[in-house]
């Protein structure tokens, strides 16, 4: 940009062709601002103190491009970068203005007006910068908390499939020892007694047919054993199932929590896989009741119907709100999911109207187990 010429009468010098170089040089820098911001802020401070050491009035659009310096460096750097700018940009008006004076009378209302400028203009940069800060940090705490949560409902589900693959072998394991018995006293009473022999060989078809689907549902969820697992054999004793949950809530109410049970329905026998995943679900469901809504009341829905079976734990208000943060927390249900969702079930879960919290869950039945 070419300046315009000094006023009349004074002792600055005439523009001519080296000052208007001094000004495009010094313009044409900002092209190269944001890769090589530091040789700018030479360039562009150097061609103004020139410029006024050799008796050169400094333009405004010259001061205006000072501005834009001032706000980049304090909007868009660092402090470590900003800082040092402000120092130049003080040794630089200082400079400025004690060329300038001897060509005009410069008046302390002078200097403080035109610094008065350049720190609102600074004070502006570095607000919207702390905001810019403040912004992208909890956008990085959002992400990773959302990246936290998916790893967590991962690590549940993983962990989740390695006790299904266990306990379905457990199953199957049975139905295969039940398959074994069922074929030795068919194969005794073949002769003497027909009919029997025959009542055998149709529940050794409906055993294999209930020991093929859990092993369909077992392929592809085979994962490496727990920290739990490693640490030692899995405990003996009955396999869960719905009929053990009486023994479940009563341990439950000796450890302090007010549980209610409802069954809806008749109840019936039910396919080994599914008679343990029903059972794990209220079993998860109570626990997280218990660690995190302490002295609330809860309550046990079974609903038996002709093509499923429905569950719903329930708690009250608690008295005491617990962190969901607790170790575990939030890995149980997603594991849960993932187990009703082998059997094409669904589960779901959340907050009541009066403070409480519901899981519901929703199991599929072919047949009898």
């Amino acid at each position: 940009t070419i300046p315009s010429e000094p006023t009349s009468g004074s002792t600055f010098r005439d523009y001519d062709g080296l000052s208007t170089g001094l000004v495009a040089l010094g313009g044409a820098s900002f092209a190269f601002l944001r890769r090589w911001a530091i040789p700018v802020v030479a360039v562009f401070f150097g061609s103004l103190v020139t410029m006024a050491a050799i008796d050169y009035d400094v333009p405004a659009v010259s001061a205006f491009g000072a501005l834009l310096l001032t706000f980049y460096f304090s909007y868009a750097k660092p402090l470590r970068h900003s800082v040092p700018f402000g120092f130049v940009l003080v040794t630089v008006i200082g400079l400025l203005f004690g060329f300038t004076s001897r060509h005009s009378d410069t008046q302390a209302g002078d200097i403080l007006y035109t610094s008065g400028i350049f720190v609102t203009v600074w004070l502006i940069g570095m607000f919207l910068h702390n905001r810019k800060a403040k912004f992208s940090e909890a956008e990085r705490l959002t992400a990773e908390l959302e990246e936290l949560n998916v790893r967590a409902a991962e690590e549940g589900a993983a962990e989740e499939r390695v006790r299904i693959a266990r306990e379905l072998h457990d199953a199957v394991g049975h139905t295969l020892n039940l398959i074994v018995v069922q074929a030795g006293a068919a194969q005794r009473v073949r002769e003497t007694n027909p009919d029997a022999s025959y009542d055998a060989l149709k529940a050794i078809e409906g055993a294999g047919r209930q020991a093929l689907t859990d092993m369909d549902r077992m392929l592809g969820i085979l994962r490496e054993p727990t920290l739990e697992e490693r640490g030692g054999a899995a405990p003996l004793g009955p396999r869960p199932g719905l009929a053990r949950l009486d023994a479940l809530l009563d341990e439950s109410r000796r450890a302090g929590l007010e549980i209610e049970r409802e069954t809806v329905g008749e109840p019936r026998r039910l396919p080994p896989s599914i008679d343990l995943t029903a059972y794990r679900v209220v079993q998860e469901a109570i626990t997280n009741v218990m660690k995190h809504a302490p002295g609330s009341k809860a309550s046990v829905l079974i609903k038996y119907d002709a093509h499923s079976i429905n569950l719903e734990v329930s708690n009250s208000r608690p008295r005491e709100i617990r962190s969901a943060s607790v170790k575990g927390g939030g890995r149980g249900l997603a594991g849960m999911k993932e187990r009703v969702g082998l059997f094409g079930g669904s589960l779901s879960s959340g907050k009541t109207d009066d403070g409480g919290f519901f899981v519901k869950a929703s199991i599929p039945v072919g047949g009898e187990g």
